[in-house]
Parts: C-alpha cells; sequence; structure tokens
C-alpha cells in the first residue's frame, strides 16, 4: 500500500464531513489524527488479505478505503457472533478478572466500537492475558483475535470439571478469585 497524502487528505476531508454533519469545516489536530488513522487502518484491513495482494494495488485508496472499512464491519459482525457462542457456556471459574474482563468489558466494546470514525481503538484493555501477545493489534482485530484464544481456552477446559479446573487454580494460589493470570496456563502445569 503505497498511497500519498494527496490521496489520503480527501479521504480524511469525507471521513471529517461525516463527523461534522457538514456542519463545520474545521475540525481538531486531535481528531484529524484520528481519522487519518482510522484511514490508514481500513487501508490495512483492505490489504490484510494476501490472496488479492495484486488486485489491491490496483485500487484506488478511496477504493481501498472502502473495502477495508467493509472488512473492518464484517469482522466486527463475526467477533461479536464468536462472543455469543463463548458466552453461551462461558465458566469464569470464580476468577474476577476473567468475569470482568468478558461479562463486564466486552460487551462496552461492541456498544462502543466506533468502526467510522475510529475503527484502530480497541476501547478494552483487556486486563484478563492471554499467553500469546496481542498487544500490538488494534481495534477490532486485537479484539476478534483475542475472543478466538477465549473460544480455545474455553473448549480446551470444558473438557474438565469445573471443580477441577478450581481445584488445581487453588492449589496453585489460595487467592485465585483476585489474580491477573491466564486459568489455562496454570491448569495446563
Amino acid at each position: 500500500m503505497n498511497y500519498t497524502m494527496e490521496e489520503l487528505l480527501p479521504l480524511v476531508q469525507m471521513l471529517s464531513e461525516k463527523y461534522t454533519s457538514k456542519q463545520s469545516t474545521s475540525i481538531s489536530e486531535n481528531l484529524a489524527k484520528q481519522l487519518m488513522g482510522a484511514v490508514i487502518y481500513c487501508m490495512n484491513e483492505c490489504c490484510s488479505d494476501t490472496k488479492h495482494s495484486e488486485i489491491v494495488k490496483v485500487l484506488s485508496a478511496k477504493e481501498a478505503y472502502h473495502i477495508g472499512y467493509e472488512k473492518v464491519i464484517q469482522k466486527t459482525k463475526e467477533a461479536l457472533k464468536l462472543y455469543e457462542n463463548i458466552m453461551a457456556e462461558f465458566k469464569d471459574y470464580g476468577n474476577r478478572c476473567y468475569y470482568d474482563t468478558m461479562v463486564k468489558g466486552m460487551p462496552q466494546f461492541f456498544l462502543y466500537y466506533d468502526a467510522k470514525f475510529n475503527p484502530q481503538n480497541r476501547i478494552l484493555t483487556l486486563d484478563y492475558p492471554t499467553p500469546v501477545p496481542i498487544h500490538k493489534l488494534q481495534g477490532v482485530d486485537v479484539i476478534y483475535e483475542y475472543l478466538k484464544y477465549i473460544w480455545k481456552e474455553q473448549r480446551i477446559l470444558s473438557r474438565y470439571s469445573e471443580k477441577e479446573v478450581r481445584d488445581k487454580l487453588f492449589h496453585y494460589y489460595t487467592g485465585y478469585e483476585d489474580m491477573i493470570e491466564n486459568i489455562y496456563e496454570i491448569f495446563k502445569r
């Protein structure tokens, strides 16, 4: 993806007009940076599919942005569906951090995620850790990868009774309810 600033600025202008409902011709520097980040994030989403890398090379900046934006919307829908599947049988095993992240925090992402004006913002701190670092990802990408990990973790742990998991956690640390560590990493030891 090699677009010039001259190709990107009209996209930022388009977003700023939508953001202000064409009521203002000026926006703050911070908002301009946020909107430029939105354009770049969506364009990166367009280019993330290596199967179509040759096609991406011939797209205009506007086409790449719009394709990427649609991919962001689609990924958000897939992440929500995955979250709903996880929550159908979710067990926090008495760990507050796991509960707070998945039951209290995650719905906030889907409620407040702004795919149009701030898709690069992941909104959540994701306090419950994953063993694989995902901090370099942004926006819905980090949420989707996080949920894929949680889904795998829940599937593996569901092979054991809740009592077995809690007993293993208790033997690891008697105050496991308040720890901020990955449960599966402890359980597999």
